[in-house]
């Protein structure tokens, strides 16, 4: 539906909120998230970088609810995937060297599935086989032969005619030189082998050697707008699928709000990342919950404009959260003070802020 295309995060969020409050939903985070100002601050401050043209609010609430919230979802991924390149480049430019062998290979693992499966038994069936996939002897075994370091694992889920296709990316960190072919024979057998374990069936898997990371092409990948990081942290931002359940649901769908609903419910609680054990301190990344790393603002701030509660609520009352962003990045702040002053919302321009302002930020 090209409707979608169209919608922006913000306002994804307005009908995932309503799509919940239909549901009667109990602490429902998504209803207040960059909507009311956290306790004891007066004001939203829009702020502005410079250096890389973008725009962000502070002061208000955050419910970092990443699978039922596209705001958060979009802010925590791109800090997942900004952490990812930080430890992919640990990995091949400083420990690892140039001279080494460490390379790092993008696999997705997948699974037959059935319009009649719940999202519910496909997920679990996904992690179960999964978790086998890494157990055992036999695992360890290749940890040592091929030189695994570690991996680290995320989700994607769409929803289709043929119903939930859940499936996993996982990034796989190799310490010595690899043979592709005898790679994936082992991958693919052994994951075969732990779906039917698990009660499911799998036609394979899929290793994409053709873009195999390692220290001579580390330059050359951080150049390209969609890589490993990417397919890690942002795939579920930008389901096609999902936000078309969210807008079929808003505009009165019942099988798509439905849909929506076990979203949300199976989802919740989960990672949307997760390092194999003991990865991360080997990288130099440190362990933050989502919670912790949705409060991270990045880039400077060098201007600002201040926009008190009452006239933030007019913001808000008249969804125009994601109109004033846009209006920023295009036209920069004193455009975007000018066009509210003509929508009847005031703000202020401010060059200089005290604490309580800039929210101890």
């Amino acid at each position: 539906m090209t409707e979608t295309t169209k919608i922006s995060k913000y306002e994804l969020q307005t009908m995932v909120k309503r799509i919940l409050e239909n549901f009667s939903i109990e602490n429902n985070r998504v209803s207040t998230c960059c909507r009311e100002l956290i306790p004891h601050r007066n004001s939203v401050l829009l702020c502005h970088s410079l250096s890389n043209n973008y725009s962000f609010f502070v002061n208000l609430k955050r419910c970092s609810s990443i699978w039922s919230c596209p705001v958060c979802l979009a802010r925590v991924s791109e800090r997942r995937r900004i952490e990812i390149e930080t430890g992919i480049k640990n990995f091949l430019t400083s420990s690892h060297g140039p001279s080494s062998h460490g390379r790092i290979v993008h696999c997705v693992f997948t699974l037959q599935h059935h319009a009649e499966d719940s999202l519910k038994l496909s997920l679990n069936r996904l992690n179960n086989s999964f978790s086998e996939f890494c157990d055992h002897r036999q695992w360890s075994m290749a940890v040592s032969r091929f030189g695994i370091e570690g991996y680290i694992k995320s989700f994607e889920l769409t929803k289709g005619v043929n119903g939930w296709h859940p499936h996993l990316h996982v990034a796989f960190f190799f310490d010595n030189e690899i043979k592709p072919k005898e790679v994936h024979k082992w991958m693919r057998e052994r994951w075969i082998s732990k779906v039917q374990s698990q009660g499911g069936l799998s036609t394979g898997l899929f290793i994409d050697f053709r873009r195999e990371m390692n220290a001579n092409n580390f330059s050359d990948y951080l150049t390209k707008n969609w890589n490993i990081t990417h397919e890690l942290t942002k795939s579920n931002s930008k389901s096609k699928s999902m936000n078309i359940l969210i807008y079929k649901g808003f505009h009165g769908d019942n099988e798509s709000c439905m849909s929506v609903r076990e979203y949300i419910d199976t989802m919740r609680g989960k990672r949307m990342l997760r390092w194999s054990k003991g990865l991360k301190d080997k990288l130099g990344i440190d362990d933050k919950e989502d919670e912790a790393i949705n409060e991270q603002e990045t880039g400077t701030r060098d201007l600002f404009l201040l926009i008190d509660r009452e006239e933030w609520e007019k913001i808000v009352g008249n969804e125009l959260r994601s109109n004033i962003l846009n209006m920023t990045k295009k036209f920069g702040l004193d455009d975007t003070k000018n066009w509210l002053h003509g929508v009847g919302i005031e703000a202020k321009r401010q060059e200089v802020l005290t604490k309580e302002e800039y929210g101890g930020l």
